[in-house]
């Protein structure tokens, strides 16, 4: 891939890996248009601590200026906010909006605490998701705000986007919050049988989604991710065609969304942030 695109890659998946550092109240880079963030008090006094965690761990400002390298024509928010009891993630393109409600953060917060683990921490059951959420609604924003065509459903684009994304920041990375993120859909699709109202939506079933993103890793690096397939995670018919998958999704992101990349700004973003990213193939 084009240095400039591996580049932006790495900096758009700057957020999966928290600093502790003091919170802030604004973007951390400039940005023309700026890309905006907020964390809007809970009204529910149960998420106070999410509330002061994620303003701990500088979650959406890492997300801001990682989002800083692109050249994009209308100013992003990205926003945690509490929800009236709803459980959910979305991107707005009237307002160019991402919430991110409080209601679901603890929804995966409890999942990962009351449901048998395996070999997946606690902590990989907890954020992997949350980042794979919110790069995959940084995704539908990408898409809209670049004007990106798209052929086939959205939603499986977005969850390729945000695949590809945390892949090339390289093995470690891509273990944790993947692994995370697999065991969610894993733990959806055996709690229960699906509906018509599951056919029917505009997202994969949980179990195609878990196969997906399977099969993409497994498609960007056979070696690494081999255990998907010699443990029966991944069925060894699909993944003869992953690494083309793969490489489908490398290509459509180099060919769609790198040239809105400012190469200046991702220099810069890569010089401040040194070794701390570790891009793959």
């Amino acid at each position: 891939m084009h240095r400039r695109a591996s580049l932006a890659l790495a900096c758009l998946a700057v957020s999966c890996v928290p600093r502790a550092t003091t919170p802030g109240l604004g973007p951390t880079t400039p940005a023309d248009p700026p890309v905006r963030f907020e964390y809007r008090p809970p009204k529910n006094p149960a998420h106070q601590a999410l509330y002061a965690e994620l303003r701990e761990r500088r979650f959406l400002e890492q997300f801001a200026e990682a989002l800083s390298v692109l050249r994009l024509p209308r100013t992003l928010t990205l926003s945690f906010a509490g929800c009236d009891g709803t459980s959910n993630a979305w991107y707005d393109p009237e307002r160019a909006t991402i919430t991110f409600c409080y209601e679901y953060l603890a929804e995966i917060r409890a999942e990962a605490a009351s449901k048998p683990l395996g070999r997946v921490s606690q902590k990989e059951a907890s954020d992997g998701p949350a980042v794979f959420v919110m790069l995959h609604e940084t995704g539908h924003a990408v898409f809209d705000l670049l004007d990106v065509p798209i052929l086939g459903r959205e939603e499986d684009a977005a969850d390729a986007f945000a695949t590809v994304i945390l892949l090339r920041l390289g093995r470690d990375i891509a273990l944790r919050t993947l692994r995370g993120t697999a065991w969610q859909y894993a733990r959806g699709a055996a709690s229960r049988a699906p509906d018509e109202s599951d056919f029917a939506d505009v997202h994969g079933l949980d179990a195609q989604r878990y196969y997906n993103i399977l099969c993409l890793a497994y498609g960007s690096d056979p070696s690494t991710f081999a255990g998907a397939v010699r443990e029966g995670h991944l069925p060894a018919e699909r993944a003869e065609g992953c690494e083309e998958e793969y490489e489908e999704a490398l290509y459509a992101v180099h060919e769609l969304i790198a040239p809105a990349i400012d190469a200046s700004a991702a220099e810069r973003l890569r010089a401040r942030h040194g070794s701390r990213w570790e891009t793959g193939r």
